[in-house]
């Protein structure tokens, strides 16, 4: 079975593999409109979505570890950071 998690395969600024259905590749450009239509039709196992970029997506099981590593988590300390 494949892997539901958003996945580049050719370099973190081009295409990319659907987490909701692995035989959609996208241009990372367009993955965030291409997953809010996708999620509308998909069936399978529940997905969590990373609280700090909407566009990881990875089963429940993996998102505390995701989330502690998430190059996007320190973007969340600077708005929250008292004055």
């Amino acid at each position: 079975m494949a892997s539901r998690t958003v996945r580049f395969i050719s370099g973190a600024d081009q295409m990319v593999i659907c987490p909701y259905d692995h035989h959609h590749v996208i241009h990372s450009r367009n993955l965030g409109k291409h997953i809010r239509k996708c999620r509308k039709n998909y069936t399978g196992p529940e997905l969590a979505v990373c609280a700090f970029s909407a566009v990881h997506i990875m089963p429940p099981q993996e998102l505390l570890a995701h989330q502690a590593s998430c190059p996007y988590a320190k973007y969340d300390v600077y708005a929250a950071a008292p004055e």
